[in-house]
């Protein structure tokens, strides 16, 4: 599931929720349409949190600083790195 702004012949941008699991386009809910460019982003977040409650689709959870963190304490556990396998496979 995902959400799609489409533009109107009146104007509006209509927001809807959309299923693809299928194959085809299948239109979930029309969650509203506007003109207003911040009641058309209220739509989309309206809309997402529609979307993590009905459980059409998981987040991930990422964690940037955590991910990074991690990596800084591996490279600055490693003490010395030694290139064993040639040695291993020819003797």
């Amino acid at each position: 599931m995902f959400v799609r702004c489409k533009k109107n012949k009146s104007g509006s941008t209509s927001v809807q929720i959309i299923d693809k699991s299928s194959g085809k386009y299948i239109l979930y809910q029309t969650v509203g349409s506007s003109t207003d460019s911040v009641e058309i982003d209220f739509l989309v977040t309206k809309a997402k949190k529609i979307i993590e409650t009905h459980g059409g689709q998981s987040l991930l959870p990422f964690d940037k600083e955590k991910e990074l963190s991690f990596v800084d304490t591996f490279i600055n556990s490693l003490n010395a790195m030694e290139l064993v396998g040639p040695e291993l496979l020819l003797g």
